[in-house]
């Protein structure tokens, strides 16, 4: 205790610091037990040089860094991140957060995070999403089964019938075709659905590349815009932009897989 008082004594007489304006913060170590760690574990853990068993890994790295922690510093998370690229350019990517706190809760301000005021778990908000986004993707992979068998068991019947009743072929295939576009050919409404609450959900939990996320919606817009007969260029926008995102978002997965390790 005599080296605290003797600090501030020094504070005290430093004719640059206005007294009254000195204030006194305390932090503790997880209430009495120290995060379940004695106090010698915490001095060893101070005098290790981790910067430098960071310089040592030879692999991608992914740090991850929420914006309202409420213990953690975005300095120290972006000093990993910068020294790796020092030492291996783009070896290190640094992903912010933002509004979500130390416990992975997200709240409205940053006076709400560290009262731990109104906060909501991040997993609760994208679940909900992901949960109709997963539904829209195995309806519409149902859509694209039977729109496709209609085409396949259709077609064979309208071979058959043409050479003797063309008339009646010709009204068949009318009518297979109309309801195979009304399966999944002819818009993309609930394909597009999935592909935006998708990227929603990742752009909410802050998990890809926001740029990627935005293309997502994007796409996810047009498919659902194809249910506008005027719109009917978009279908071709829908497809195309698909692919790119199918292709960026398979390359993200793959990059971000060693990192976990």
């Amino acid at each position: 205790m005599a080296h605290y008082v003797d600090a501030f004594s020094q504070i005290l007489e430093d004719p640059r610091i206005d007294p009254n304006r000195i204030y006194v913060y305390g932090s503790s170590l997880g209430s009495t037990d120290q995060y379940g760690r004695p106090y010698s574990w915490h001095q060893q853990a101070a005098k290790q040089n981790f910067l430098a068993a960071w310089t040592k890994l030879d692999a991608p790295v992914l740090v991850i860094f929420n914006a309202f922690d409420q213990f953690e510093l975005r300095h120290g998370h972006k000093l990993i991140v910068d020294t790796m690229n020092r030492l291996r350019p783009d070896s290190a990517t640094f992903i912010e957060r933002p509004n979500i706190g130390h416990s992975d809760n997200r709240y409205a301000t940053i006076e709400d995070a560290y009262a731990f005021r109104n906060g909501t778990p991040t997993w609760q908000e994208t679940a909900e999403i992901m949960q109709t986004a997963t539904a829209f993707g195995l309806i519409w992979a149902g859509l694209v089964i039977a729109s496709g068998m209609i085409a396949n068991i259709g077609n064979s019947t309208v071979i058959g019938l043409f050479s003797e009743h063309q008339n009646q072929a010709v009204s068949l295939w009318l009518t297979i075709i109309t309801v195979q576009e009304a399966l999944g050919g002819g818009n993309e409404i609930v394909g597009g659905l999935w592909v935006l609450l998708l990227s929603w959900a990742a752009l909410r939990a802050g998990n890809l590349p926001k740029v990627l996320n935005y293309l997502g919606a994007l796409v996810g817009l047009a498919g659902i815009l194809t249910v506008v007969p005027a719109f009917d260029v978009l279908m071709d926008v829908f497809g195309l932009g698909q692919i790119a995102w199918y292709l960026w978002l398979g390359i993200v997965m793959l990059r971000e897989k060693p990192s976990a390790t």
